[in-house]
């Protein structure tokens, strides 16, 4: 099972979830980024932000 689906089964589960990986639109690998938008520093910023506050 990956990172994220712990994360998203945790978060399902009512549990309080950082998924930075999420924020920034990828995936935590050098293909990270591959079929996926990618966020730029301002939209991370915001949703860290709306999550923490």
């Amino acid at each position: 099972m990956g990172k994220t689906l712990i994360l998203n089964q945790l978060k399902k589960e009512g549990e309080p979830v950082l998924d930075l990986e999420g924020f920034a639109g990828h995936r935590g690998s050098v293909f990270g980024s591959i079929g996926i938008e990618e966020k730029n520093q301002k939209s991370f910023d915001g949703e860290l932000f709306d999550t923490l506050w």
